[in-house]
């Protein structure tokens, strides 16, 4: 392989470890949530959908704003859909 295209290569992966490791601090759950809170539903509706309480749905969005650092419904937005875990079609 020459060089040139070794590091074409070798940069794709690093481009996709980096979109990954923005989603790494998370759980599952953790992202399920921020996927329906992106998607514009209440605790009240993700905690029926998910068959938790309110302070479980609202204890997921403490910890996904203490690990991503955000303080608002609109940035915690913003990252799902940056993320390509929503969009902004209906």
């Amino acid at each position: 392989m020459s060089p040139d295209l070794a590091d074409a290569v070798l940069e794709g992966y690093r481009a996709e470890g980096s979109k990954r490791s923005a989603l790494s601090p998370l759980t599952s759950r953790e992202r399920e949530v921020l996927q329906l809170l992106a998607e514009g539903h209440t605790a009240h509706e993700i905690a029926a959908r998910l068959h938790v309480s309110v302070k479980t749905v609202g204890t997921h969005r403490e910890h996904l704003t203490q690990k991503l650092g955000t303080h608002s419904l609109a940035d915690l937005t913003k990252f799902a859909i940056r993320e390509g875990l929503t969009s902004t079609e209906e």
